[in-house]
């Protein structure tokens, strides 16, 4: 009888010999409890003239008196050889610090101290956080809050958070501010382009953006109520036309406008009002009107290139 584990002879009431069963467990114990010299390891020719108490690691393809104990743990005793089948990840330490372990019959190297054979990786195809491993270590690149974002962390959580309002960028380094929690489901197609020094409320609707959230808000302080069709000309720049009914508004071209103006053009009562490009002239986006009650079209003409930019409750 042996024991389960490293088949230690065990001793019965009576046997006979003793000495000789109790120098093996002694041998086995000593080779097993000690480094082992790499150049015994994996070892398939056994040796021609072993020591007493020498433990060899037997590879895959034994030889001689070895042949049939592939990666056994062998033992050379007074009497001979003494082979012990190695358990499910038991592990042998040579010399030199390396470090084997028997796992799903076959004996591998792990280095001391380096941990696992693994590493980590990124999912998607965002930027990863890991960076490296280094021993047992697996080390990952920090978060750092950017201009205007706050990170905190729980337990379990990370949240990064913005600290500013939203803000659209025009073309001429001027920015609108939105405030509230409207959604645009219609993407806007022109530049944005309000007058920075406008007194209007500016908000989000369904139907993209609203200028003048209210009956009094307007961009301009001059008014013209407008219950006809109507050309733009130079007079009518920042200036808020209140269109009462349906309407054709014509944007002309350079020749009738000679400036860059600014209109606001908001219908106060039921109608729609079109905008039509004149001869030479076209508009940014080329379709779309307003039918939107209390809301607002803004235009814009360039005279150096014969366009209309309009931004608002376009439908």
């Amino acid at each position: 009888m042996t024991t389960p584990i490293y088949r230690f002879n065990e001793l019965s009431s009576g046997a006979w010999d003793k000495e000789s069963s109790i120098n093996e467990n002694s041998l086995l114990a000593d080779g097993l409890l000690s480094t082992v010299p790499a150049s015994r390891i994996l070892v398939n020719t056994p040796p021609t003239a072993p020591g007493v108490g020498h433990l060899y690691v037997i590879g895959t393809s034994p030889t001689g008196i070895w042949a049939g104990n592939q990666n056994a743990i062998a033992v050379y005793t007074i009497n001979g050889w003494l082979f012990v089948s190695p358990t499910e990840n038991q592990k042998v330490i040579t010399d030199t610090g390396q470090l084997y372990r028997y796992a799903t019959g076959v004996w591998n190297t792990l280095a001391l101290g380096s941990g696992e054979t693994n590493t980590a990786s990124t999912l998607g195809t965002g930027t990863g956080v890991f960076a490296q491993k280094s021993g047992v270590d697996l080390q990952f690149k920090s978060l750092k809050a950017g201009a205007n974002t706050t990170i905190t962390s729980t337990s379990t959580e990370v949240t990064i958070a913005s600290t500013a309002s939203g803000v659209v960028n025009t073309t001429d380094s001027n920015s609108i501010d939105f405030s509230g929690d409207g959604t645009v489901t219609t993407p806007l197609t022109a530049s944005l382009k309000l007058d920075p020094t406008s007194t209007a409320s500016v908000s989000i609707t369904s139907q993209g953006l609203k200028v003048d959230s209210s009956a009094n808000a307007t961009t301009y302080s001059s008014f013209e109520t407008v219950s006809s069709n109507k050309t733009l000309t130079n007079a009518d720049h920042e200036k808020t036309l209140l269109v009462e009914n349906t309407i054709a508004l014509t944007l002309p071209n350079s020749t009738t406008v000679t400036q860059n103006i600014r209109v606001n053009v908001r219908l106060n009562s039921t109608g729609t009002v079109t905008f039509t490009p004149g001869s030479g002239a076209t508009r940014q986006p080329s379709s779309g009107s307003l039918s939107f009650v209390n809301n607002s079209v803004y235009c814009e003409f360039n005279s150096a290139t014969n366009t209309w930019y309009l931004t608002g409750a376009l439908t």
